[in-house]
């Protein structure tokens, strides 16, 4: 019985140890990226600078442990070696085709939908009394049918009856809308072209066909002449850069390169001469602005010699993907349309190059999580020719729709 327990006490030193070993290698380890973090966010005004400084000290812990990496890819590899085409209790599905999806064992009807678009349609209502016009976009979810294949039985999460059902609640309402399903999958582009295996966005060449498409249906319903002789949306007028099996997306971080593989990423920019500033305000609060030509102000171009694809997504390039706020202004073009665009990460690319047919495009996040912008109130304070708002599927909820709540907003 003494062995018994002695070796009990035994494994439970050498466990202490492992352990007590480990957190002060973690700790040294994430000793630089701790020491900045606390130093950014220690100085305190208010209540929430304390949970500030909490969250942004666990999310340093989370993201710099030591050894997640490695974690990561040898569950991975382990997945893979057992032909599995579900990952970590279902977060992600492995199609036939290698594309990672989102899974879903049940989706509960989302019995907000009808408040979502009468919130649309306040806005409209409201901006009308300023001559704006009002358009909702609908980009396409990377499942779709007849490509995204799954074994029998598997959960997969189809967004396309959610997005009808909205879009059908915006029609009642009044709201026009674009729906970009039809003419991103029915472009000629093949499905591997559209979007990419290891990320749920769309690719860059998606998104060049979608703000082609934006700018017919403007010119189309508007009656205005973005791009009467079709020049910006000539892609031979634009340079195109290719980097091979460089890119890991978000889906591919929690899965592993062993398991998801690498994406190929290309990069788009125009031949024609531009002047831009770009201005952001980021979730530190922190204000930006570059001015130049369209790589110098809008793209972050460091990012596509980075070898850090755990860290680092390439997609981000373009105007950092998502701040909550953006302002992008055209020099060269005072007189062009002025826009206010509701969006999330998706559209980074698209009004990048539509950037370069309007005078300047404001851009809203409305599922930031800190210093985000009162909707109402800077609708308020601006005027626009149009008022774009654009939703990935999966982000049609709740959190999104931070504006126009009560009904008296539109009287």
């Amino acid at each position: 019985m003494k062995h018994f327990f002695m070796k009990k006490y035994i494994f439970a030193v050498v466990f202490l140890c492992i352990l007590f070993g480990f957190g002060i290698a973690n700790f040294v380890y994430q000793f630089d990226e701790l020491s900045t973090t606390i130093n950014k966010y220690s100085k305190f005004t208010e209540k929430n600078d304390i949970k500030t400084l909490i969250s942004k000290v666990t999310n340093t812990i989370n993201g710099e442990l030591l050894g997640k990496i490695n974690l990561v890819e040898a569950y991975g590899y382990i997945q893979e070696l057992m032909d599995k085409n579900e990952i970590d209790n279902f977060s992600y599905a492995k199609d036939e085709n290698g594309f990672l999806n989102y899974t879903s064992f049940y989706k509960e009807d989302d019995a907000r939908l009808m408040q979502y678009a009468k919130q649309v349609r306040r806005l409209k209502e409201s901006a009308e009394k300023k001559g704006t016009k009002t358009l909702f976009i609908n980009p396409p979810d990377k499942y779709t049918e007849g490509f995204s294949q799954f074994d029998n039985g598997f959960p997969a999460n189809d967004t396309n009856t959610t997005q009808d059902e909205f879009l059908t609640y915006l029609h009642n309402n009044g709201v026009p809308t674009l729906d970009l399903r039809k003419p991103i999958l029915e472009s000629g582009l093949p499905y591997e072209k559209l979007f990419y295996k290891t990320d749920h966005h769309w690719t860059v060449e998606a998104a060049f066909i979608g703000f082609c498409a934006i700018v017919e249906d403007m010119e189309s319903r508007y009656g205005v002449q973005l791009d009467p002789d079709g020049f910006y949306r000539d892609l031979n007028n634009y340079d195109t850069y290719y980097y091979p099996q460089s890119m890991l997306g978000s889906m591919g971080r929690g899965s592993g390169i062993n398991y998801s593989g690498l994406d190929d990423f290309t990069l788009i920019t125009p031949k024609f001469k531009t002047d831009l500033t770009w201005e952001a305000q980021d979730l530190d609060g922190d204000k930006k602005m570059k001015t130049g030509s369209f790589e110098e102000s809008i793209l972050q171009l460091d990012l596509l010699s980075s070898k850090k694809v755990y860290s680092i997504s390439k997609y981000d390039t373009y105007i950092e993907t998502i701040n909550p706020w953006d302002k992008i202004t055209n020099n060269n073009n005072p007189n062009g349309p002025k826009i206010l665009c509701i969006r999330d990460s998706f559209f980074s690319p698209t009004l990048s190059f539509l950037s370069s047919l309007t005078s300047e495009i404001h851009m809203i996040w409305p599922l930031a999580t800190s210093n985000p912008i009162d909707i109402d109130e800077y609708l308020e304070n601006n005027e626009f020719d149009y008022i774009f708002i654009e939703l990935y599927p999966h982000n049609i909820k709740e959190e999104a729709f931070t504006f126009y709540k009560s009904e008296n907003k539109s009287e």
